[in-house]
């Protein structure tokens, strides 16, 4: 399992996107200076490694879902609606809240790359700062599907 990982991790570091690749970058080194810092053994380095691998294949493989959403437009499609339909940044704030909760019901870590695919060009038209915007309502209903 641990050989698996490893193996998504290498092969899909160069496919993620800047943020998910910063982030990975910084889960994995923050776990090898812990390790390092606190002088543990090599079983435990072994351990570490095989849990640390299979969390950001999990992190790489998320992003997978996005495909369908960049090939299908539903992005372009979403904002279309919006724009029709929502004529306030409180509806859109409340809508993208609940996108995410229901993706997140049976997504879980999937559920943050597919709400930030399909809403986020809706949002960057409508906001002076999306990424606050996008942050709060998408990690909002994250928290509340997983509570």
């Amino acid at each position: 399992m641990g050989l698996a990982s490893v193996l998504v991790l290498v092969t899909g570091l160069g496919l993620m996107g800047p943020g998910f690749r910063k982030a990975t970058i910084i889960f994995t080194a923050a776990g090898i200076g812990l390790l390092f810092f606190t002088r543990q053994p090599v079983a435990a380095w072994i351990s570490a490694f095989i849990s640390m691998t299979n969390t950001v294949a999990i992190m790489v493989a998320m992003q997978v879902f996005t495909i369908p959403v960049a090939m299908g437009h539903c992005d372009d499609a979403i904002k279309t609606w919006a724009e029709q339909r929502m004529s306030s940044n409180w509806a859109l704030y409340v809508f993208s809240t609940l996108i995410t909760h229901v993706l997140t019901s049976f997504l879980m870590l999937g559920a943050i790359p597919v709400s930030t695919a399909l809403l986020g060009p809706t949002i960057q038209s409508r906001m002076e700062s999306p990424g606050r915007f996008t942050a709060t309502a998408i990690s909002r209903g994250y928290v509340l599907a997983c509570l």
